[in-house]
């Protein structure tokens, strides 16, 4: 069809949907913006598909990692990625949906060396470095060090059973990289414990506390992840990105259950109560191994 090598004509007929949903103004904001996706794995993956089909066009994509056999019941991947680059994967996936997309890959991920130059062409960035070790959790660091310098926007996503946590850190407003807790992550001794200043206790939801039990017994373990929690944070981004480039306030943090949506009001009020005694209890288990 002549019409995907016309440029014009192809971005009216493939934007023609998002008509008064998505104002005229933040349609342009989403087309010239540069988007940076820090990590392309499950949450950083799942925000490609849904932006590019809303309308953006430039993408940075940094990520070092190959697709494994148990990445595909979470990541946007078929069993043909299984060895491939996740990003420059993701990259030819959104020029099969639009052609005329423009994407940087970077396959030696997120450090000290590039973060600067690469918050620096961004307009805003999604943080979806890998927290499930100590070098990623590093990455993670320079990256929000170097965004807070540059003054951009970044969204960080934690998938946590069914529950998506987003994290908004606005540092066009001077805000300190990570609130301030950049040194402590740095020094903490597992990914568990860095976990632990990155998520604040009323995220954890119900399913994710035996989860930590495990963590605390084998702190090198990975965690386990949903595809439905990831995709989650794809729908997410569309809406929460036309609001920062607009300039527009968002809230800070809050957290998407898919779990406890279905549930009723005496269900969803059971496994909260539940959940904080079980945190109690884990919190003690910890602080006693810490002293003996």
């Amino acid at each position: 069809m002549t019409v995907l090598d016309d440029r014009r004509p192809f971005l009216d007929e493939i934007r023609l949907r998002n008509r008064g949903l998505i104002a005229d103004a933040d349609q342009l904001a989403l087309s010239t913006a540069v988007f940076l996706v820090a990590g392309c794995g499950s949450t950083g993956g799942a925000t490609i598909e849904p932006l590019v089909r809303a309308g953006a066009m430039r993408f940075v994509l940094v990520e070092p990692g190959r697709y494994e056999l148990h990445n595909l019941n979470r990541q946007r991947a078929t069993v043909d990625a299984v060895g491939m680059n996740k990003a420059a994967w993701l990259a030819d996936h959104a020029r099969a949906i639009n052609p005329h997309v423009e994407i940087d890959v970077l396959q030696t991920g997120i450090s000290s060396d590039n973060a600067a130059l690469l918050c620096g062409r961004a307009d805003l960035i999604i943080d979806a470095v890998d927290v499930t070790t100590l070098e990623g959790l590093s990455a993670k660091c320079a990256l929000h060090e170097a965004a807070a310098i540059a003054r951009r926007p970044v969204v960080s996503a934690y998938d946590l059973a069914y529950r998506q946590y987003v994290r908004v850190w606005d540092y066009r407003h001077g805000e300190r990289a990570l609130g301030g807790a950049v040194a402590r992550i740095r020094a903490a001794r597992t990914p568990m414990h860095a976990l632990a200043r990155l998520v604040p206790l009323w995220a954890i939801p119900y399913e994710l506390l035996g989860e930590i039990e495990r963590l605390q017994n084998d702190p090198g373990a990975s965690i386990s992840q949903l595809g439905c929690t990831a995709d989650l944070f794809g729908a997410l981004t569309v809406p929460l990105s036309i609001e920062l480039l607009a300039g527009r306030r968002v809230r800070r943090s809050y957290v998407v259950d898919l779990k406890e949506a279905a549930l009723p009001f005496s269900a969803r009020l059971a496994r909260r109560r539940a959940t904080l005694l079980e945190l109690g209890r884990l919190q003690l288990r910890q602080w006693r191994r810490a002293r003996g």
